[in-house]
């Protein structure tokens, strides 16, 4: 398979014209300041500013596109992130507000969704670590897990979201089989060479399976520092929910304690702080507060394990799209090269070997 000829550019022209479609009556419609957020390996995320004049006089607003790329760490759909958004619109776990969703190609060459942007924020995870640990970053750390209970608080029916798995909600009991089944078949399909050390910790998980879920919730899929808006001492906005699903709250809490998120301020080091800003011991009693679920050891061990196999099936995506030519980004070349022996090692670690 050859990577995908190149569509025409993305411009500001492009874009004013799929506005002025969904906005009648907006009037002078202008793009401007339009730029790509680095990241986003998978979804491109593009930055614009919208000006146009209506019945209330001049109008701006800043705005993101979030579109599909040609390939990159994840396959995932689109409309059950923006569903997602939809739902926690106004809620205790503060997300971007959401426009427009469109699944046609024709417009802008692929499939794509435009949100609100969240001004004077940043989202570097790094740098969040890298702040003097004062009251404002304890702050960040606290809401890190107080939203995370509140995802998981929340009822998943009440949301109007037990449709966003394809396979419905599953069971107490059958949440940690599912996602290893999902997890086990993309390496299976994705890898370019053996991976001993993940079929290794993919036998043990199906050996020594975890307790059932103590509630079924919505899970985020890739809650991290790195996902999240944050000003001087507060959370903006939750992003990058391509991975949702419906499972065990478990799953979250062990995903957001890896030790690929164990930021350091120096390159290459890691923290024991989980994000490089929280201690186990505070991070998990702020979230059980928060949510009302007991953070069960086993459980979690369980969960961990498994999610360095779950970052070993996404770093292994990345690398077959790139080999097999889907994408020319360099970075999903560089990312198993850069990562998977961590994550192989961590494995070991958590097995005793």
């Amino acid at each position: 398979m050859t990577a995908a000829a190149n569509p025409a550019a993305l411009t500001p022209e492009r874009i004013a014209a799929y506005l002025s479609k969904r906005m009648p009556e907006a009037k002078e419609l202008s793009v401007t300041g339009l730029y790509r957020i680095p990241g986003g390996a998978s979804r491109e995320t593009w930055s614009f500013d919208a000006r146009w004049h209506d019945g209330h006089g001049e109008r701006q607003q800043g705005l993101i596109l979030r579109r599909d790329p040609d390939a990159g760490l994840l396959e995932t759909e689109r409309e059950v992130e923006y569903m997602v958004y939809r739902a926690f619109s106004g809620s205790d776990v503060p997300v971007p507000r959401v426009y427009w969703l469109e699944l046609s190609a024709e417009p802008l060459d692929r499939p794509f969704f435009i949100m609100e942007r969240i001004d004077g924020c940043q989202t570097d995870g790094y740098l969040l670590a890298a702040r003097p640990d004062d009251a404002d970053r304890r702050r960040i750390a606290q809401r890190k897990f107080e939203i995370l209970g509140a995802i998981h608080a929340a009822n998943p029916a009440t949301l109007g979201l037990l449709a966003i798995d394809p396979l419905g909600p599953p069971k107490p009991e059958e949440c940690a089989e599912r996602q290893l089944r999902h997890w086990e078949a993309i390496i299976d399909a994705q890898e370019l060479e053996p991976q001993p050390v993940a079929r290794l910790a993919m036998s043990w998980l199906r050996h020594h399976p975890p307790p059932p879920a103590q509630r079924v919730v919505v899970c985020h899929g890739d809650y991290r520092s790195g996902n999240f808006l944050y000003t001087r001492n507060e959370i903006r906005g939750v992003l990058d929910w391509e991975m949702v699903h419906l499972g065990d709250p478990l799953e979250d809490l062990a995903w957001t304690s890896l030790i690929d998120w164990r930021y350091a301020p120096a390159p290459g080091q890691r923290s024991e702080l989980l994000g490089g800003i929280a201690s186990r011991e505070e991070a998990y009693a702020v979230y059980s507060a928060a949510s009302g679920i007991a953070v069960d050891d086993v459980a979690l061990r369980w969960w961990e394990v498994f999610s360095h196999v779950k970052a070993l099936g996404i770093w292994i995506t990345g690398g077959r799209s790139f080999v097999d030519r889907r994408t020319n980004e360099p970075l999903m070349a560089r990312i198993p090269r850069l990562l998977n022996a961590l994550q192989e090692q961590a494995i070991l670690d958590l097995l005793g070997w």
